[in-house]
């Protein structure tokens, strides 16, 4: 599999992607490149040897946790991942009230690749590259 994930450097191409839901088809066309443009997210394109498949936006977030949350990621209660924290930074780990995040703003997979799994294949390969 020739899977490449890029920056999206010429928005020329947006103007022919369809995703087959008609909102997110008009957004990508008409505000995707704005919301880059204004910092709100970062968007990539994914190609399958040369052909664009895909597109997705990253922005920062935050997450807020209170201390019931904490409590549920620490003990293995939370569908997330416990951290792996070390001992002398668990206790500054808790302390914080919050957390940076990635956030995937927008996904889209072209529509005549839909249905295909390529939608959790990208959202693995952003995953993996987050954590490395």
């Amino acid at each position: 599999m020739e899977l490449s994930i890029e920056v999206l450097k010429d928005r020329q191409f947006l103007h022919d992607f369809r995703c087959g839901v008609p909102a997110m088809d008009r957004f990508i066309q008409d505000g995707l490149y704005l919301s880059v443009l204004h910092h709100y997210c970062q968007a990539y394109i994914v190609k399958l040897r040369k052909e664009v498949i895909a597109l997705f936006a990253l922005s920062f977030d935050s997450l807020d946790l209170d201390e019931d949350d904490k409590n549920d990621l620490m003990t293995g209660i939370s569908v997330a991942d416990t951290p792996l924290l070390t001992e002398n930074y668990k206790e500054i780990f808790l302390s914080k009230p919050h957390y940076p995040a990635l956030e995937i703003a927008y996904l889209a997979v072209d529509e005549r690749y839909s249905r295909q799994g390529w939608g959790r294949v990208i959202i693995e390969a952003i995953a993996d590259k987050a954590q490395t």
